[in-house]
């Protein structure tokens, strides 16, 4: 829990620091990347993850990882990816509350940038997957998790989506959900083990 906090706190902290100092290292040439034309090879990867977040994916993914696990009656490992899931509220939350940084107002970009949902929701909850993916052995899948999180930040700032600190604010925001989505497991997983000691210790 108190990591959690600890990374909340600097996503609230790195927008204070946009606000009152100044920009972030790479955000004005992140900025002025929606201005060139790219590649196809680069708009592919960028527009890879554009679709892999789009509302109806992303809940599609969550849906169908949510009825795997339910299937094989891993309740405890459904119950965190719910909790995962709570980072995409929160980042609407946050972007509601904090507003659009400084230099994309200047810019006079559309809408709220900061942080970046779609960095959020692949750190956050693709992350998570693929770490209940690691703890039953799917090691590809949890390989594939990584990779995604990897990618996901540099492809919203190649082309100009999102700013470099919109990623890291997505980044940040995301480890939090997913610590505290690990966190919840474990704790309950616990609490269980107790529960069934204590059973089992009990005259009959």
């Amino acid at each position: 829990m108190a990591l959690s906090g600890a990374l909340l706190l600097l996503v609230i902290g790195l927008h204070m620091w946009l606000v009152w100092v100044g920009n972030f290292p790479g955000d004005v040439w992140a900025l002025e990347q929606g201005w060139y034309p790219q590649s196809n090879a680069l708009n592919g990867y960028a527009n890879f993850f554009q679709e892999l977040c789009t509302p109806a994916v992303a809940t599609l993914i969550v849906v169908v990882v949510l009825g795997v696990l339910l299937r094989h009656k891993l309740l405890r490992d459904a119950a965190g990816l719910v909790v995962a899931c709570v980072a995409v509220a929160l980042n609407a939350l946050l972007k509601l509350v904090l507003g659009p940084s400084p230099l994309w107002v200047e810019a006079h970009r559309a809408g709220h940038n900061f942080p970046s949902g779609h960095v959020t929701f692949v750190t956050a909850v693709i992350g998570y997957m693929g770490l209940v993916a690691w703890r039953h052995g799917r090691w590809w899948l949890a390989a594939l998790a990584v990779a995604l999180i990897i990618g996901v930040g540099p492809a919203r700032v190649v082309t100009g989506i999102h700013l470099v600190s919109d990623c890291v604010a997505g980044y940040l925001l995301g480890a939090a959900m997913l610590v505290l989505a690990a966190q919840f497991v474990t704790q309950t997983s616990r609490k269980e083990s107790r529960w069934n000691i204590a059973n089992s210790e009990a005259p009959a």
